[in-house]
């Protein structure tokens, strides 16, 4: 099983960048833009596991994150990486408060403990939008044009979600397998 944590984007929020994306599609760039229903901040990938662990980790991330308060999540720009001039991966960064941060290490820590790698990178919480082709670059205009755009809708971060990813042909499918709601705020 293929499994990663994540907090979904919903709401306002997710409406703001569904429409962002189907602006940027519309024009016709060198880019497979994300779906609506993956919209979400990955906080721990997990990589590989055995579907005999999935309780362990459901226990593990219950503990992390079920006696942290929710929290709003606020929009930082667009950018990709490595950076939108060679961008090989576009998305949307969200503003690391301390909060945020103490919650993505009480993560790792939990999955650490399993057994899980050290990510080793510091917490950087973005949603990917798209991925550029390969073999091709977004124009001069393009990287200006997704430079300049604004995000407003903030969302709450009152959820921690296990996924398992199915990778496929025409994209990659992501299943639920638990909820570990956060405190009410």
């Amino acid at each position: 099983m293929r499994l990663f944590v994540a907090v979904p984007v919903t709401g306002a929020a997710a409406a703001e960048l569904a429409a962002l994306v189907g602006r940027y599609r519309a024009l016709g760039w060198p880019v497979k833009w994300v779906g609506a229903s993956h919209f979400q901040v990955t906080v721990k990938f997990l990589g590989e596991a055995l579907p005999d662990a999935v309780a362990a980790i459901e226990t593990a991330l219950r503990g992390a994150v079920g006696s942290m308060a929710a929290l709003p999540f606020h929009p930082d720009g667009l950018g990709g990486f490595p950076t939108t001039a060679r961008a090989r991966v576009l998305w949307a960064e969200y503003q690391t408060e301390p909060a945020l941060e103490l919650m993505a290490d009480r993560v790792e820590r939990a999955c650490v403990a399993l057994g899980f790698a050290v990510d080793g990178r510091p917490f950087r919480p973005h949603v990917t939008l798209g991925r550029v082709r390969d073999g091709h670059q977004l124009s001069s205009e393009a990287v200006a044009a997704w430079d300049a755009e604004l995000l407003h809708e903030a969302f709450m971060v009152d959820q921690v979600v296990l996924y398992q990813s199915h990778l496929r042909a025409e994209g990659s499918r992501y299943d639920s397998l638990a909820r570990f709601p956060m405190m009410s705020a």
